[in-house]
């Protein structure tokens, strides 16, 4: 799926998602309780966090509305990645004093580890109203105006920093900034500023990765190469994709399996090559690949998507079956979810594919294809009606869908209405003329008829398109052996039975619950 250019998630939350870093800790406030407040932030800095929790306690049980320990429990919260309780705490604090510098800083984190993006903006805004010189604050500001595509923002926030104290992790926020407002000749002059840290010249290879300038995140990379005796693995994989994305497969290929080599267990890296070589028609490497980077991360939809797509290609319906299972689990996503149910239809659990899509056409009610999807779902289950009625809204929103017309040629077919098969077999074959399965129904129908000169030519057709139709291959037998010319017809059906004995093969090795 194409990135949006320049807003680049990781840079956004660098350091943001380190909720309540000891800089921020409250310290502002004095209480008559600091020995157990000092004691609660020396444990948090030890991640001792039960520890803190109980101490922490000790001055609530007795004031409630202690600001401090109040704010001390929300960094134990978020330190839990309890996001929500944390960001309840933070406004309480708020509630109690609504200029707490570190209130307003740690509810911004939360809300952003819970991807409130907007209010979190609004946040640290009010951060930097209350402290002009809290040039971090600025840098975060400016990151979250990142994420909205407000590059002007970015930049003015950035450029409020007065040069000698500018941070050099803003580097990377800066040139996205520039890319953004389309001053590219402003961001490369930034390359030589971060060539001493791998980290940061990753992270602004990355920014001009995304925006469209590969051939400076190269510049970057190899400067920082260069300058660096151990090279870490994300720089090969970055460098990998900048050549991709130039067009320099081979070059590419080489540099991420260069990342790889340093960093076996880089899901980066596997799903790069992987994707590589997906794009060079080498499935079966893909899937290999994908394999590997499911073991590492099996939750993770980056790698179950395309886990789901190569299997299937790669005629690893096992595999894919059990990746889309996973993934409609563990993924809300609409596109994950039609890939999860698209596998499913190949693997024939109409059932659970039936259920996502009519989640999917709920949500998107103009999707032509997700209609298909569940028209051909409910045929598998013999829903006729409604699958009839999910194909014709296909048909009506988008009225050249020959796969569509094909399905309900299927319907009809199977209903013994010869005829309005035939009209729908037509009309599929008249809208896509590669349309091997539609050929092979026209050419069955024709032959059924008795037409078999008609049958003859849409069956020779069908399988030279798709030479491994089994039972294409025995129509075409059974109509040149009508015609006459047995000798062909002793081909096809030859090729007919073996190609029957292959798939009763697969079939048998099929299990009901398959894993990637």
């Amino acid at each position: 799926m194409p990135r949006s250019p320049i807003r680049l998630i990781a840079i956004l939350l660098t350091g943001a998602l380190v909720l309540c870093s000891a800089s921020t800790w409250p310290q502002e406030q004095r209480t008559s309780r600091p020995s157990s407040l000092a004691t609660a932030r020396a444990q948090i800095s030890h991640s001792q966090l039960d520890d803190a929790e109980k101490t922490i306690w000790t001055v609530l049980s007795s004031d409630p509305n202690q600001p401090e320990a109040l704010a001390l429990l929300g960094i134990v919260r978020g330190r839990q990645k309890r996001y929500a309780e944390a960001e309840a705490l933070f406004r309480r604090v708020l509630q109690l004093d609504p200029k707490s510098l570190v209130a307003h800083r740690n509810l911004a984190e939360a809300l952003i580890a819970q991807d409130k993006t907007d209010p979190a903006l609004e946040e640290y805004t009010e951060v930097v109203k209350l402290s002009p010189h809290d040039y971090s604050a600025k840098v975060e500001l400016a990151r979250l105006h990142l994420g909205r595509g407000e590059f002007a923002e970015a930049l003015s926030n950035l450029e409020s920093i007065p040069k000698d104290h500018f941070p050099p992790d803003a580097i990377p926020a800066q040139a996205a900034a520039l890319l953004g407002l389309g001053r590219r000749e402003q961001a490369v002059p930034l390359i030589p500023r971060v060539k001493q840290s791998p980290s940061l010249a990753a992270d602004l290879a990355e920014v001009f990765l995304n925006g469209n300038a590969p051939q400076y995140a190269i510049q970057a990379i190899d400067e920082a190469i260069a300058g660096s005796p151990h090279p870490p693995a994300r720089l090969y994989y970055l460098k990998g994709r900048a050549l991709q994305a130039t067009g320099n497969s081979p070059a590419a290929l080489s540099s991420l399996q260069q990342a790889l080599a340093r960093d076996p267990k880089s899901v980066d890296a596997l799903l790069a090559l992987a994707a590589l070589e997906a794009s060079r028609k080498n499935d079966a490497k893909s899937v290999d690949l994908l394999k590997r980077a499911y073991a590492l991360q099996p939750d993770s939809p980056a790698v179950l998507r395309p886990l789901v797509v190569e299997g299937i290609k790669a005629g690893q319906r096992k595999t894919a079956l059990g990746a889309a299972h996973v993934l409609a689990n563990k993924s809300q996503n609409l596109d994950d979810l039609y890939v999860a149910a698209a596998a499913m239809l190949e693997g024939q659990d109409f059932e659970t594919a039936a259920s996502i899509f009519e989640k999917y056409v709920s949500q998107r009610s103009n999707d032509s294809k997700g209609f298909l999807g569940l028209g051909i779902a409910q045929l598998g289950q013999q829903h006729y009606e409604e699958g009839k009625k999910a194909l014709e809204r296909s048909l009506q929103i988008e009225p050249n869908q020959a796969d569509a017309e094909y399905q309900l040629g299927v319907l009809a077919d199977r209903k013994g209405d010869a005829a309005e098969a035939l009209q729908h077999f037509e009309r599929a074959v008249e809208l896509q003329p590669q349309h091997a399965k539609a050929l092979a129904s026209l050419g069955e129908q024709y032959l059924q008829a008795g037409e078999l000169a008609k049958a003859d030519t849409a069956l020779e057709r069908s399988v030279s398109i798709n030479p491994n139709d089994a039972k294409g291959q025995y129509n075409l037998a059974l109509v040149l052996s009508k015609l006459g010319k047995s000798e062909e017809a002793k081909k096809h059906m030859e090729r007919s039975r073996a190609l029957t004995a292959e798939d009763e093969q697969k079939a048998s090795g099929s299990s009901s619950q398959p894993k990637p």
